[in-house]
């Protein structure tokens, strides 16, 4: 019997990817494919259940993130993270205001094509954040590896934060969260996915473990990507932040690194016959 610091209940995860699309105008990405078996491992390692979705039409894509609805109604001690890699786009909002962000399905044409035909296939940012309002699932992380995801964050409902990491896992782990985290570059080109599949392993493992407590925290992983990006190729940069909400901006993600064992490890501010239950 002692201080209980989190007990979850499933841990899932959905790895999209979309490698070739419908369109040739946007150019395939077989990299993505990869870079998404890559990180399906990572987070299957450190006890999720994967779920991946290759190559989803709008559709697909609906379909699958609506389903991490009911999941999340059925657990709601559960946590989530969805990954998605592919194609993004930006353009200018209506009478100068707030650019829009999309995630690109593989059935989306290009908008040079014609903005109706795109704008009804493809995923805006601000749907993407409103999905967070109907998930009852404790905590959930989204990473977006696409260009302009950044554009989650310049949303009405996410915000970005720039706070330090905690010393320790604190009652935070217990509170819900939902967060962002944007990996984006210039453009297409100048993107390196097998490297950031490598450094997801890595901060997964412990890389992203700052504090050396055992623990990675969404903050700490978005630190850990912000820091790290851009000194792989020019260009190539990452951002994280939170929902704003008063419910969904209070917690923290928590991963626990793999060479940590539960049984035997105590965070620095419990007694010795404390209990870990995370994962």
């Amino acid at each position: 019997a002692g201080h209980e610091l989190g007990r979850f209940g499933s841990s899932l995860a959905l790895v999209i990817h979309v490698s070739r699309y419908q369109d040739a105008s946007w150019g395939d990405l077989p990299s993505a494919a990869l870079e998404a078996e890559t990180i399906s491992s990572a987070l299957s390692d450190n006890g999720f259940a994967v779920t991946r979705l290759e190559n989803p039409t709008s559709d697909d894509l609906s379909r699958g993130l609506n389903g991490l609805v009911g999941a999340s109604v059925a657990d709601k001690t559960g946590r989530m993270v969805i990954f998605f890699a592919g194609h993004g786009h930006q353009r200018d909002g209506p009478f100068g205001g707030r650019k829009k962000g999309y995630l690109v399905p593989a059935d989306a044409p290009h908008p040079d094509k014609g903005l109706e035909g795109f704008t009804a296939k493809a995923l805006e940012m601000s749907d993407l954040v409103a999905l967070c309002s109907k998930l009852e699932c404790s905590h959930a992380l989204f990473v977006l590896d696409c260009p302009f995801s950044s554009t989650v964050l310049a949303s009405r409902g996410v915000g970005v934060r720039k706070a330090d990491i905690p010393a320790y896992i604190s009652e935070r782990v217990l509170l819900p969260v939902r967060q962002f985290i944007a990996v984006t570059a210039e453009q297409e080109r100048t993107r390196n996915r097998e490297s950031f599949a490598e450094a997801f392993v890595l901060a997964l493992d412990g890389a992203a473990d700052r504090d050396d407590d055992g623990y990675v925290l969404g903050t700490e992983l978005g630190h850990y990507f912000e820091a790290e990006l851009s000194s792989w190729r020019k260009g190539q940069s990452a951002e994280f932040g939170k929902m704003r909400h008063p419910l969904w901006d209070r917690g923290d993600f928590c991963f626990v690194v793999p060479r940590t064992g539960l049984a035997d490890f105590h965070p620095k501010f419990m007694g010795r016959d404390d209990d870990v239950l995370l994962g």
